[in-house]
């Protein structure tokens, strides 16, 4: 029984909540001597890069382990045959490397290090608890984050993390999500972690100015299998709403059955989670797909399944074009859109396109940023509502997109991208 998403959830909450990062102390200590060194990769932005040559970004995530990202790889591949087959960045290649991490703090470092003595142009699509391990050493070498998933105070602060969301204030969003279906409370359930636990404090500091009613909390053990007291216990609650997180893949399944078992709807009910827990392969399995049908979705991007949604049909597309195969999450999507958004900047930029130094300039001139499959962001400001801004001035996208759960599939229940604080106009779907 693997974990995905939700790892990476409680480990961005532990960064808002400035608890540190999720790997353990002896994890974190300096890479070993035997490991490549991070040593700053010689370019001079200035200069011109030779004709043809690569463009290499990488991706670092786990593809084996104990969590995994597989989509990601692919993903990005895709995103890369598209823009090669178009003529490349101006005559420039995308290349594509991929680093495993293993889901391990070694893994991680050493994937990092590789980054640096492969001279990378940009990091995408970092998906792992450990960015206070390869942060840094990307930082060293001057080498960029992109699309990255802030889950460390240094990601949260790095001037080399360019992320395209922000994952923690999720959690606040489902809030706004819930009042727009008429709710006026909520009650949160979520697993009995430290993480989960303090996350739970900001919510109750920032949904006064959603407009909705904290009303506490249902935790159930990491382990649980049987949902039934914790779920009674949350539609219970005298809350019109439930907002729930789920940790393990077997978490959906017994949720159901607790729904099932104590005859609650999640029509009377209205019921969000989020897109980074909630995997869409779990609705093919009829049974569960009927027992969450309704469930509201909140995501970092538009729904990645919906493909009549134009640019999420590119996405499609492009997958189906390079012979990938490719579980549609928020992850495969994010590593995508940021694929083609750097080559967007990079086509109009100056000087060695090749080089980490003419990218990061790039991304800090951009200005406001509108991809058809994300919701806005802007690399050059830091949200200017998000919580803690000051001290995490790297979460750049104050925005979210909902999906809903609609005769068996994730569907858009929005037309256009909210504010985490809302306010949020649904589709009638």
């Amino acid at each position: 029984m693997s974990l995905r998403g939700p790892v990476l959830v409680l480990c961005a909450a532990l960064s808002v909540l400035g608890l540190g990062a999720c790997a353990d102390d002896e994890d974190t200590a300096s890479p070993s001597s035997d490991n490549p060194q991070a040593t700053s990769p010689a370019s001079d932005p200035n200069a011109t890069a030779a004709p043809g040559s690569p463009i290499k970004l990488m991706t670092l995530t786990s593809e084996t382990g104990a969590v995994t990202f597989k989509e990601i790889p692919p993903s990005a591949r895709a995103a890369a045959k598209a823009i090669n087959d178009a003529g490349g960045v101006n005559g420039h290649p995308i290349e594509i490397l991929n680093c495993d991490t293993r889901f391990d703090p070694n893994g991680t470092g050493d994937c990092a290090r590789r980054a640096v003595s492969e001279r990378v142009t940009a990091v995408i699509g970092a998906a792992s608890p450990d960015g206070s391990i390869y942060q840094p050493i990307l930082e060293a070498a001057g080498i960029p984050l992109v699309g990255n998933n802030p889950n460390s105070p240094q990601e949260g602060s790095g001037k080399n993390s360019f992320p395209i969301s922000a994952t923690a204030l999720q959690f606040v969003a489902g809030g706004a999500l819930l009042k727009a279906t008429g709710a006026t409370s909520v009650q949160y359930l979520g697993p009995n972690v430290p993480a989960y636990v303090g996350l739970l404090d900001l919510v109750k500091q920032l949904l006064p100015q959603v407009g909705i009613e904290f009303k506490g909390s249902t935790l159930y053990p990491v382990d649980a299998t049987d949902y039934t007291q914790y779920v009674t216990s949350a539609y219970e609650s005298g809350a019109d709403s439930v907002n729930v997180t789920f940790v393990t893949s077997a978490g959906i399944p017994a949720f159901v059955n607790a729904l099932d078992g104590g005859g609650y709807s999640l029509d009377k009910t209205p019921t969000t989670t989020f897109g980074s827990t909630f995997s869409p392969d779990v609705l093919d399995d009829p049974r569960v797909a009927k027992g969450v049908e309704g469930m509201y979705v909140i995501n970092s991007g538009k729904t990645p399944t919906d493909a009549s949604l134009p640019g999420v049909k590119r996405f499609h597309d492009e997958v189906a074009a390079a012979g990938a195969e490719v579980e549609y999450t928020d992850a495969a999507l994010s590593v995508w859109v940021s694929v083609h958004t750097i080559a967007d900047l990079l086509s109009k930029a100056e000087g060695d396109v090749t080089a980490p130094a003419t990218l990061i300039k790039a991304l800090e001139g951009a200005g406001p940023i509108e991809h058809d499959a994300w919701t806005p962001f802007d690399w050059s400001k830091p949200a200017p509502d998000a919580p803690l801004s000051e001290k995490f001035p790297r979460y750049f996208n104050p925005h979210f997109w909902a999906s809903r759960v609609v005769n068996g599939k994730a569907v858009a229940a929005v037309e256009q991208p909210a504010r985490f604080t809302g306010p949020v106009t649904l589709k009638a779907n």
